[in-house]
């Protein structure tokens, strides 16, 4: 009896951690570290051995260390960086970002949902420039907007795009992890690289160029002290939440994301994946760019749950 119950509390346990958030997003995240690395053949040695060796290259991408402010991403350094595009009649335009989290789905903000052209239809990856590059086009198949959002507040600014057609991943096309439920990548003082084809600057065009900017997080009450001033409006009924975290370059730099930015990522390596990005933060909003003031992200670890639950389902 002994040997059967201590048997059955170990099967629980393992199935409890096949449930517990964040285990299924970290699994997968682990496999798609394999798209980093090919496999090849060495020549066959003359001697000790008589079978060839294989030999692992590493595409890794280096990131310079550290969009308004900001300065051009290099191909293949975030190959999970997507944009999304709207039919405006004539011609498509990319009006949001997102990130690739999986071979069928971009994560991005719900208000790029929400939009006057409607929803995206059209998802464009592997690029860095939107004119010059094509990238691998495909097209929408839905969009998750998470049910806590309500327009017009910015609350639960978060949704999934899911596409056709699942990717072939490679090296320059691959998703971004999830952060653990309980990372700490988003505390004050931390520093996190925000990416977007959004406006260079307030009044400006956006930059056909991926941007890149590197962006300290901020506790949320000086942020909401700062943002709102001690007011409420119809964005922030009920003022800055803990499923919001607020970022901003220096006070007297024009660091920044801008329109445009929207739903794009704000990211972090990972700790627990080699060359392996975890996206942090969603963009939602902010004020006028590069005035110094803080722009607000969705905090990712908050949705682990609710994105785990679309994006691998746990069989019934």
């Amino acid at each position: 009896f002994k040997k059967y119950n201590s048997k059955h509390s170990e099967e629980t346990s393992k199935r409890k951690q096949k449930f517990a958030v964040g285990y299924r997003s970290a699994k997968y995240c682990r496999l798609y570290e394999k798209f980093i690395v090919d496999d090849s053949l060495l020549a066959i040695p003359l001697l000790p051995s008589l079978f060839p060796i294989l030999m692992q290259k590493n595409h890794c991408s280096k990131p310079v260390p550290l969009i308004v402010g900001g300065i051009n991403a290099s191909r293949g350094e975030f190959p999970h960086m997507a944009a999304l595009g709207y039919d405006r009649g004539e011609w498509i335009d990319f009006l949001c970002g997102g990130t690739l989290i999986s071979e069928r789905y971009v994560l991005t903000a719900a208000h790029c949902a929400k939009t006057k052209w409607g929803l995206p239809i059209i998802v464009r990856l592997g690029t860095l420039n939107l004119i010059a590059d094509v990238g691998q086009n495909v097209d929408v198949e839905d969009v998750i907007i998470h049910p806590g959002y309500s327009e017009p507040s910015c609350y639960n600014d978060i949704a999934l795009v899911r596409m056709v057609e699942g990717l072939k991943m490679d090296k320059n096309l691959r998703p971004a992890c999830l952060p653990p439920p309980t990372t700490l990548s988003g505390e004050p003082g931390n520093f996190l690289t925000a990416t977007g084809w959004g406006r260079t600057g307030y009044g400006l065009f956006s930059s056909p160029n991926l941007q890149k900017v590197s962006l300290e997080v901020m506790d949320n009450r000086t942020c909401d002290r700062m943002f709102l001033g001690g007011r409420r409006t119809e964005r922030l009924p009920t003022g800055i939440h803990s499923s919001m975290l607020c970022a901003a370059g220096y006070l007297d730099s024009s660091h920044d994301t801008c329109q445009g930015d929207s739903g794009g990522p704000l990211q972090t390596l990972s700790r627990h994946s080699k060359c392996m990005y975890d996206v942090i933060g969603i963009t939602s909003f902010g004020k006028l760019c590069g005035t110094g003031l803080p722009a607000i992200y969705t905090r990712v670890s908050m949705y682990v749950h609710w994105i785990e639950d679309i994006v691998w389902p746990s069989p019934s």
